[in-house]
């Protein structure tokens, strides 16, 4: 007999609000894998989704699987946790602030590959780029960094978009970009927002205008 698959407990309205937003009917979504009433069940919260299917929503519908259920709770079915994911991204930072840049830019793309999807993938992508700029890679570092401003933009965090502006105004600072400062000023905008201030991040971030200023004699 062929183990049943776990169910994903999955936000309410989320697959039907995906759906629609992409304009595909029951049908459609359904295609060859599933029934038009199992995905009624699903919508209306009468059934679980097992992780493949819930997988197949997502494609279909071109939503992340984080617009359908918690990173836990996906983490859970993929048999992990999210206490050792997020122990594992803390890892990496430890490895990046160690100066091991090659060691964080590796561990960080394993964790991605267990992250993808989620709301957590962007901390992982957040570190791939940090790590590729100090080796020298700064095309890897604008790509992944801008992956993650789309991302922190949407939701709102402006802690993590500050940390992403600062890491692109770096990039750019390196490749010789004029619109770096542009970028470390709106980073610096982010933090103003913030209660209570960040101070040890603001000092890391007024550097690098200032950097710029006594560069191009800008006193």
């Amino acid at each position: 007999h062929r183990r049943r698959l776990p169910g994903v407990a999955i936000n309410s309205g989320s697959v039907q609000k995906a759906r629609e937003a992409a304009g595909l009917s029951l049908s459609q979504l359904a295609g060859d894998d599933l029934t038009r009433a199992a995905v009624h069940l699903i919508e209306t919260g009468q059934a679980k989704p097992s992780l493949p299917v819930l997988e197949m929503i997502s494609r279909r519908t071109g939503r992340p699987m984080s617009a359908f259920a918690s990173d836990g709770e996906i983490l859970r079915a993929r048999g992990l946790t999210l206490a050792d994911m997020e122990q594992k991204l803390a890892g990496i930072e430890r490895l990046y602030e160690a100066d091991q840049y090659q060691q964080a830019l590796g561990a960080a793309e394993d964790a991605l590959t267990r992250l993808g999807s989620l709301s957590l993938e962007f901390e992982a992508r957040y570190w791939i780029a940090r790590a590729a700029l100090m080796l020298g890679n700064t095309g890897r570092a604008l790509e992944e960094v801008d992956a993650c401003l789309a991302h922190y933009e949407e939701s709102g965090d402006r802690l993590r978009l500050a940390e992403c502006l600062d890491c692109k105004g770096s990039a750019l600072y390196v490749a010789q970009d004029e619109r770096a400062e542009t970028y470390f000023v709106l980073a610096l905008r982010q933090l103003d927002a913030i209660n209570p201030d960040p101070f040890t991040f603001r000092s890391r971030v007024l550097s690098h205008p200032g950097a710029l200023s006594i560069e191009t004699h800008d006193y």
